[in-house]
Parts: C-alpha cells; structure tokens; sequence
C-alpha cells in the first residue's frame, strides 16, 4: 500500500475514501499541520505528498516520492525545477481557490473605495453615527470614500481569478482593462467587456490596479518604483496574490507621498511578517492572506488535491503537473 504524506490536516470525510488503498499520513485536527522536521522524517517512506512548501533538502530526503502535490493554485514554495530533475511530478490544485479569491478581491476594493474600516473603528470609537455633514472632509488620514462605479479596473493577469474578478467588477458597473503575457480570446474579451492593453497602459489608465499573476522569478516586483510612479494619484493598487510580486517598500513610498490613493492587500512581501508602516496606515485595508479561507473552497482544495495524488499514484493521468518541462 502506498504511503501519501498530508502536510496538512484534512477532514475524515474526504480522507476516508481513500484509506482502503493508501496509506495516508496526516496530522489531527489539534496539530492543524506536521512541522517541517516531521514531513521531513515521513517523507523517506512516501511515495506522495500534499502540503504548502517542498525544497531541495525535502526532495533529497524523499528517495521513494514518486508524485507531490501543492494545496491550491500557487507553487513558489515548491521547487518544481529541482523536482522535475528528480523526476518528481508536481501538481497543484487550482480550481477551489478561484471564486473565493477573486471574492475577496472585489470585498477589499470596496472596503478600500468606500472606507468601511475607516468608518467602522470611528464608529466604535464614537459610539454614535453622527458628526458627518453632508459634504464631509477625510476624517483621518485617508482620502474620502469614492463609488466603483464608473471606474476603471485595470487586470494584471487574466487567468481564472483575474477574469472571474472581470465579471463580479462589471456587475458592479465598473469599465474593466487587463494585460496578460497571453491575450485572451477575442469571445472572452466580449463576453467579460474586458479590453487588452499593455502593462503601461493598464497602470496608467485604471482608478483601480489588481494582481492575479502566478509568482516566480521572473515577475519578483513586478510593481515597483517605477510601476507605481506611472498610476494615477487618485488611484487605488490591490494584491490578493503573492506578497513578491510587489516591492512593499516602493508601496509605502508611493503612499507616503501621494503618489497613489491608498492600497489592500491580502499579501505581503515579507510574509509572515508585515510592516509596522503599513500597519499604522488608515489609507490601507489589510487582510492576512485569507483569500481561500472558507469552508467550502478549503474542502474543495484539499479533495482535488488528494484526487490528483491518488489517481496518478494509480496509474492515471492527471492535467494539473506543472513541472513538465523540467521532467526527466
């Protein structure tokens, strides 16, 4: 019987199905995950393995792996060259995570634009909702709110997430732009009502800038001093991405100096870690990485991960490798 390491806890009802014909290792509730000495240890045994991160020192210990798998679309915490000259397929899980995340996308951007944070802490601090006129000053230290409508979106990665962002924000009567190293086809184009521009003209042309890119060397800040400096002042820049892909710095000096409006992010450069600069702004909405954090789409992730596993561990084929250039 086969031996699948589970980095992290899964619940019975999806394990369950499996445990006639795979051995599965995986941490309890309590331990929420096994600690990175663990999966170490467990992994000279495996011949698969799910979890958030798999590095050389990993993929040298685990002489019997013969499959690994990602929890969710993102794979920077893999390395998948070096798993590909081992001979060790890596597969990720991409399908959960797209409606939840382009959701929290859409939730901060108007948390962002309207100042719902703002607001809710001077409303706790109150006690009372008064002492807004009609035609109100910036209360702290972030610009007025701003309505979405109307606005333009500018999309910088149009795969699943950035063009299931494209049909919430046109719902929402937003005027939506994207750039993608891939343009899309011109069907998608018309049905989303997204239009094709260059990176430069998305960062110059959108009241909002969003990232749904994968992450890997090379887009490592993508947004940067120089990126930042094209938007608009009034502009907003949101990441529920992956923290590398902006220079967090480069952020706060554009904020500091007005050179854009305000940002929310889900993600951090530094990660888990966050600024104490950013952590003192009220022209920021920050979220700690929780754009899959519900019930549903955990479920979800984590049952297409373990299909995948099985089912090539069994002989089949899976779509999802994406280390197939780097296979031996």
């Amino acid at each position: 019987m086969k031996k699948i390491v589970l980095g992290l806890y899964m619940p019975d009802e999806i394990c369950e199905s499996y445990r006639d014909r795979f051995d599965l290792d995986v941490p309890t509730y309590q331990e929420k995950q096994f600690t990175r000495d663990q999966i170490l240890a467990k992994l000279r045994s495996a011949q698969g393995y799910v979890g958030g991160f798999l590095d050389r020192e990993m993929i040298d210990a685990a002489g019997a792996l013969e499959v690994a798998s990602t929890f969710g679309a993102g794979f920077d915490a893999f390395d998948i060259e070096y798993a590909g000259l081992k001979g060790i397929p890596v597969m990720n899980a991409p399908h959960g995570t797209t409606e939840p995340t382009a959701e929290l996308t859409i939730a901060i951007l108007l948390c962002l634009t309207r100042r719902i944070f703002n607001f809710n802490r001077r409303l706790m601090q109150r006690r009372d909702t008064g002492g807004l006129p009609p035609f109100f000053e910036a209360f702290d230290d972030a610009p007025v709110a701003t309505p979405a409508h109307g606005k333009t979106l500018g999309i910088i990665g149009f795969g699943k997430i950035g063009r299931s962002v494209a049909k919430k924000a046109v719902g929402l009567g937003m005027k939506v732009i994207y750039n993608d190293v891939v343009r899309a086809p011109a069907e998608v184009e018309s049905q989303l009502g997204a239009v094709y521009r260059s990176f430069e003209e998305v960062l110059r042309e959108s009241d909002y800038v969003t990232l749904h890119c994968m992450y890997n060397e090379g887009n490592h800040h993508m947004m940067d001093r120089d990126q930042f400096s094209l938007m608009k002042p009034t502009a907003y820049f949101i990441n529920a991405a992956r923290g590398g892909l902006m220079n967090e710095q480069a952020l706060l000096d554009a904020l500091d100096s007005r050179g854009i409006q305000g940002a929310a992010l889900d993600v951090f450069e530094f990660e888990p870690a966050v600024s104490e600069r950013m952590l003192l702004r009220d022209d920021v909405v920050l979220t700690p990485h929780i754009g899959t954090s519900t019930l549903e789409s955990r479920h979800e992730m984590a049952a297409e991960a373990l299909a995948g596993i099985t089912e090539y561990l069994s002989g089949g084929s899976v779509s999802t490798i994406v280390n197939k250039e780097f296979l031996r």
